[in-house]
């Protein structure tokens, strides 16, 4: 006789094949347009090497809100971006930094099941009205319709994905500077994205994910406000969790915190260095060579340096393995734990560079159990600082 299954059955079958997609979309959008509501401070990871696995492992032991795949800068296509969001773990929500601001971009993201937009290069309000029209559906814009793996992210996806979509417009350039307030006037953006890297080259400054350069270091703040006079939310790519704390800390209500290949990078070296001191072979630090992502550091000489629960063979030598070597020998200070609430490589200026304010952690919690980590640290530092 064939088995009849019971009406109760057929409801606990329904929600189970229903949990999945409901836990994935809505446990998302409560993590970050929910603490963007909220005014919390939202942390990103930024993947750029075009790894799912990777991708998995990050989204699996850390709590970061976002993860961010870089379809510019980074070696992603379309098909890889669509497998790499696949992998994000719940309540990660997946975004995407635009390849470029082209419909069909746009609209291929989306489908693939990007739940954010970062759209570079966005120099005027025509812009930022195009990004709002290309990724919502009609009456809103113009986006077509075919969400491929999207719509398998929650079964009410259509009527919702216009509202759950947050939509980023880069401020990177000189133009985009100057037209400001027109941009985040424009309804449906959710806020503007700095990157400093290019806003610096824009503004005749070394680029750096890190900035402290007077006339950059002033733009950034007179982004961040026109943002927040309009209604809309500021966010900051930056090279490391200490500088997304600082600017968390700041007022920026979403802070990128580090790239995956800058935190590989750190680890790798951090590893060797450890092998090699353990088996007493020679000490070879790659001093020449810089570090992984998007900013490079130059050390100066004049420093005292401390290190603060990191493995004392890593700054052992002044030949650090994240930049070029320091022309002198550092002073190296071990505080005691009590005294050292967070890892990281921390640079005292005695004599200033020139040009270069008297402050500030350099490198952070890249160098030290750089992925379960980062995230908590940084929220605590946030809290503490605020």
């Amino acid at each position: 006789r064939a088995h009849q299954r019971s009406p109760r059955a057929d409801g606990v079958l329904a929600r189970v094949r229903q949990a999945p997609s409901l836990h994935a979309m809505h446990a998302m959008l409560a993590k970050t347009r929910g603490a963007l509501q909220a005014g919390k401070t939202i942390v990103g990871h930024w993947h750029c090497v075009g790894s799912p696995l990777l991708a998995e492992t990050v989204t699996a032991t850390t709590d970061y809100d976002v993860l961010v795949v870089d379809c510019q800068h980074g070696q992603i296509d379309a098909p890889l971006a669509m497998s790499i969001m696949a992998s994000v773990r719940a309540p990660t929500a997946p975004w995407v930094r635009l390849r470029d601001a082209q419909p069909s971009h746009i609209h291929h993201v989306l489908d693939a099941g990007a739940l954010g937009v970062i759209a570079p290069l966005i120099n005027t309000a025509e812009d930022a009205e195009s990004l709002v029209r290309e990724s919502s559906y009609p009456p809103r814009g113009t986006r077509s319709f075919g969400p491929l793996r999207a719509g398998l992210l929650a079964p009410d996806y259509f009527a919702s994905a216009d509202e759950a979509v947050c939509r980023w417009a880069m401020i990177e350039t000189a133009s985009a500077l100057d037209n400001v307030d027109a941009i985040v006037a424009v309804e449906g953006i959710t806020g503007v994205f700095i990157g400093p890297n290019d806003l610096s080259l824009a503004l005749g400054v070394p680029p750096s994910s890190s900035p402290e350069h007077p006339a950059i270091v002033s733009a950034i703040k007179r982004i961040k406000e026109a943002a927040h006079r309009a209604g809309k939310k500021a966010g900051i790519f930056c090279g490391d969790g200490t500088y997304a704390g600082a600017m968390a800390a700041d007022g920026f209500d979403f802070v990128i915190a580090g790239t995956d290949q800058g935190l590989l990078s750190a680890a790798g070296a951090r590893e060797l260095q450890a092998a090699r001191e353990g088996s007493g072979g020679a000490e070879t630090g790659r001093g020449d060579l810089p570090k992984g992502g998007y900013d490079t550091p130059v050390l100066s000489a004049k420093r005292t340096v401390s290190c603060t629960h990191m493995s004392r063979s890593i700054c052992k030598s002044a030949a650090f393995p994240c930049g070029p070597a320091v022309s002198r020998p550092a002073v190296i200070q071990h505080p005691p734990p009590s005294e050292a609430p967070f890892c990281g490589l921390w640079f005292n200026d005695d004599v200033p560079d020139e040009g270069r304010p008297a402050r500030k952690p350099l490198f952070e919690s890249a160098m030290a159990n750089p992925i379960p980590n980062a995230a908590a640290r940084l929220r605590g530092y946030a809290q503490t600082s605020s």
